[in-house]
This record gives C-alpha cells, sequence and structure tokens, in this order.
C-alpha cells in the first residue's frame, strides 16, 4: 500500500475513535457476494457499518467501507 492510500485509511478509521462496537451486520449485494462487518456508534448516538471488502478466499488485498445507518 503506498503512503496516500495508507492516510486515507487512517483518516477514515481514525474518526471512529472512541466508538463502541455495538454488533455485526452485512450488507448484501444484489448479485454478488455478501460483504461482513461490524456496527458502531458513536458516544453522540451515530451509528456506522464499517464493512470488510474482500472475497472469503481472501484473494482481494481487501479494503474497507464506512457508511453511516439512517433508520
Amino acid at each position: 500500500m503506498g503512503k496516500a492510500r495508507d492516510g486515507y485509511y487512517t483518516r477514515k478509521l481514525g474518526d471512529l475513535v472512541g466508538a463502541t462496537i455495538t454488533g455485526v451486520t452485512i450488507a448484501e449485494c444484489e448479485g454478488e457476494e455478501s460483504f461482513y462487518g461490524i456496527r458502531v456508534q458513536m458516544p453522540d448516538k451515530r451509528r456506522f457499518d464499517v464493512l470488510f471488502l474482500s472475497d472469503e478466499e481472501g484473494n482481494a488485498p481487501g479494503s474497507m467501507e464506512i457508511n453511516q445507518v439512517r433508520n
């Protein structure tokens, strides 16, 4: 991974410091594999899903996606 990409992920994950892991989540994609992740809640009650984007065999380099949960 390059330094620019490292900085991107460090910033994105750093935004979650102080969050509490409240559960696991599955994002089902139409016609594709599902993605798994964790749901976190910030001290201000905002919730986010952190999805791990890789296939089960680990063939992908791995990435993550953070999505705010909206009611």
